[in-house]
């Protein structure tokens, strides 16, 4: 069995994902040098880091495409950008994530599937079934956070660092994609998937942290990872 760790983080644009995806790589390799965390198989050396960092879409072939539709300079239905999504997603599962809980590391994304759920539901006639059958070939996290805002707080957010929009970003579109997040894990729970719901509300985003560490630390103990 890999000994490696998959956990992903989700939530609307402007929740603050890269910030709670660094934060959450800061605090393990903390934990592993402060508290000797270490791995009841797996034994990396202590200068190498144990997580590896990575976002979607990727700068693969079929993510660049993702990324010129999404800045728009060039236009697909939202099927199209589903599937492309898809494949994204299919090649960073095959050549960085499963390779890399296969050697063993604790690897963060920073958005994967359930965003595509979220946010590409509306457009798709075969609705969630075949968003999810066009991603069967992903694998499941083994903690997935969704940080969940207010549509106000991305537009505050948005309003202090952002220049250009990658999304259709109106109140409504962002509204519903919010709603589909929760919607959509409540499901992926009752079918046992690992998913915490974190209110993303705050002054500063490294306070949202304390609001999901002990799920980070439950998730580390039952892979395997345990300090001395």
């Amino acid at each position: 069995m890999p000994d490696g760790v998959f956990i992903t983080v989700e939530g609307i644009d402007g929740s603050g994902l890269s910030t709670q995806s660094q934060l959450i790589r800061d605090k393990i390799e903390s934990w592993r040098e402060t508290h000797r965390w270490v791995h009841q198989t797996n034994h990396k050396p202590p200068d190498e880091p144990l997580t590896v960092p990575t976002k979607e879409p990727t700068d693969g072939p079929a993510g660049g495409e993702v990324k010129k539709i999404l800045s728009k300079r060039t236009t697909v239905d939202t099927e199209t950008l589903a599937l492309l999504f898809a494949a994204d997603r299919r090649d960073h599962v095959e050549q960085l994530i499963q390779p890399m809980l296969d050697d063993g590391y604790i690897v963060i994304s920073d958005r994967y599937r359930l965003s595509s759920y979220a946010y590409q539901i509306e457009g798709c006639d075969g609705g969630l079934e075949w968003l999810r059958e066009i991603n069967k070939h992903s694998i499941t996290p083994d903690l997935t956070i969704i940080i969940d805002v207010d549509v106000g707080t991305f537009h505050q957010r948005r309003k202090q660092s952002r220049v250009t929009k990658e999304l259709p970003e109106e109140k409504d579109f962002l509204t519903k994609a919010r709603q589909n997040f929760l919607d959509i894990a409540e499901q992926l729970q009752s079918e046992g998937q690992n998913i915490t719901i974190v209110n993303g509300e705050g002054h500063k985003e490294q306070d949202i942290w304390p609001r999901y560490k002990d799920d980070v630390l439950e998730v580390l103990r039952e892979n395997g990872y345990f300090h001395p």
